[in-house]
């Protein structure tokens, strides 16, 4: 069997990480790999979903080294970064933010022992650096999670470890084509292997009773981190000015946790929603809601896949969204999604459409085919046993 390694920063609740739960459940039921993982931050929600014959790596921590970093930047007088380091370390654990921190850290710490045929690299930040500096392996691998269309010279400021990898694998067309354009070098290591869906687990989930909506509502839900690119702040402001619009009774609801939570909490205490947008925070079961929601809604400025829409659009929910980097893959704008312009003007025109008119809402629905799966396994066997693909 093949030994093949995973390195993931975290297994927070969050699209990466459920992701790489769905590939690792795919991968073990081959039975035709040795699998080990290993979490830069340990103890994350997403712990218990790990398969039970995947071996485990803890990393061990050094107060001793892991202060080096840190008073490094404080003689640079980087108090930005030392202020993130204590927001971030006070949240989950250990793990820094702040990119040369977090290289700072990882070059600080033990190299792994073992040896391994191919060493992945789930994320482009703390494990590229971990696998490019602190694993031996025969392949290198790291996953592009990001659509770099926005200004973002990460792929230029990481290049010295993305020359470290032999592949360089982006979840979606327009991931690879932005990694293209700010790094025409390394373009030819680029392939496209899309995100996993666990159809079975969605199944099994979305029918769990739910009982937090009011049927005398129309219940509007968007999932996702609680973090400047996802936009919630606009999807709030939207909401507010339909509550205006609209006599029809209207309610929405926003799943996750993340550093915007008090300014969000603010902005809806400000336009007078607290009784109709809720903050519910993170659930392990997100399908439920999903299910039986009324409309689905993602107002991201940017995504590299974009995980819940995948899954909404599985579940055939109307769905209104920005155009983000899966969109154009996934849906067909007016056919099977409204897909809109990224302000508020927009989007609130967007979801007065759909609220108010029920039979768009069912036609975007009958028109999500159960052939909406992206199968990329093919692609994914060929690379992790060394062959070609077409598909690049």
């Amino acid at each position: 069997m093949k030994k093949i390694l995973f390195v993931v920063d975290s297994l927070e609740v969050g699209g990466i990480e459920k992701s790489l739960i769905n590939l690792l459940k795919y991968l073990t039921g081959l039975n035709k790999y040795e699998i080990t993982l290993l979490s830069l931050v340990s103890d994350g929600p997403l712990e218990k979903e790990v398969p039970n014959n995947i071996k485990r790596i803890k990393i061990k921590w050094e107060k001793q080294k892991y202060l080096k970093p840190i008073r490094k930047e404080l003689k640079n007088f980087n108090f930005i970064y030392i202020l993130n380091l204590l927001k971030y370390k006070k949240k989950v654990g250990i793990l820094p933010t702040g990119e040369s921190i977090r290289y700072n850290v990882i070059k600080s710490l033990d190299k792994i022992k073992e040896y391994f045929d191919i060493a992945i690299a789930y994320t482009d930040s703390s494990s590229l650096f971990y696998v490019g500096e602190k694993v031996e392996a025969d392949k290198k691998y790291v996953w592009v999670h990001m659509d770099y269309t926005e200004k973002n010279n990460r792929p230029i400021s990481h290049n010295v470890f993305y020359e470290k990898m032999d592949k360089i694998i982006c979840v979606s067309k327009k991931a690879q084509e932005s990694f293209g354009i700010l790094n025409s070098k390394l373009k030819d290591k680029t392939c496209v292997i899309h995100n996993l869906l666990d159809t079975t687990r969605i199944d099994v989930l979305s029918k769990k009773k739910c009982n937090e909506f009011d049927e005398n509502y129309f219940n509007i839900l968007s999932v996702g981190r609680l973090s400047k690119e996802k936009n919630f702040e606009t999807l709030i402001q939207s909401f507010s000015e339909l509550k205006r619009q609209l006599e029809k009774k209207i309610r929405l609801y926003i799943i996750g946790d993340g550093i915007e939570y008090d300014k969000l909490k603010s902005i809806i205490k400000d336009e007078d929603l607290q009784e109709d947008c809720f903050l519910i925070g993170s659930k392990e079961n997100p399908y439920k809601y999903m299910k039986n929601c009324d409309l689905y809604v993602q107002v991201s400025i940017r995504e590299g896949f974009g995980m819940t829409l995948y899954e909404a659009f599985y579940l055939k929910k109307p769905v209104l969204s920005t155009r983000v980097s899966i969109t154009d893959e996934l849906f067909t704008n007016g056919y099977n999604a409204l897909i809109v312009e990224n302000n508020i003007n927009d989007i609130t025109k967007g979801l007065y459409k759909l609220i108010t008119k029920d039979d768009l809402r069912k036609r975007l629905t009958d028109n999500i085919t159960n052939n909406v799966i992206i199968s990329d396994e093919k692609v994914l066997i060929n690379l992790l046993n060394g062959e070609k693909n077409e598909k690049n």
